[in-house]
């Protein structure tokens, strides 16, 4: 198991929102984020703190989330 999916492991704990959250890791520093995030401002926290993790080169955000709900007037 790499460092940055422990990292991600922990991360789910500390962050539950981020308990869905799969990756992938390719050997060019290239991560995959799969599963699903509560929101697309949680998909975009995801990729932004693997971005930061040491050896990740970049970050293809493959996270579904759902579509934001109507508008309380």
């Amino acid at each position: 198991v790499s460092t940055t999916q422990t990292r991600i492991e922990k991360l789910a704990v500390r962050y539950p929102k981020f308990s869905d959250v799969r990756l992938q890791e390719e050997a060019d520093g290239t991560v995959i984020l799969r599963g699903s995030a509560p929101s697309e401002a949680d998909a975009k926290l995801a990729e932004n703190m693997i971005r930061l993790e040491p050896g990740v080169r970049r970050v293809r955000n493959e996270l579904v989330y759902p579509p934001p709900g109507p508008e309380r007037q």
